[in-house]
């Protein structure tokens, strides 16, 4: 099985900002809920900013471990 994660991210004051929109069970609905917010405040602002990753359910994504600094 695949999700589709709908992200929006922007600079803001020297930091990112992120949000997570949510997740969804195919493209078509992704972009439905894409066009929806949109039309909100400051996403309609910003609305160059949406990203999507698809993602398999059940199987790890970061197997690798990670470099603490």
């Amino acid at each position: 099985m695949v999700v589709y994660l709908l992200w929006h991210a922007r600079d803001s004051d020297e930091e990112l900002d992120v949000k997570l929109l949510g997740v969804y069970s195919n493209e078509q609905n992704v972009e439905s809920a894409k066009e929806r917010a949109q039309s909100l405040p400051d996403f309609s602002d910003y609305s160059g900013q949406f990203h999507v990753d698809r993602y398999e359910v059940h199987k790890d994504h970061w197997a690798g471990g990670f470099i603490a600094r």
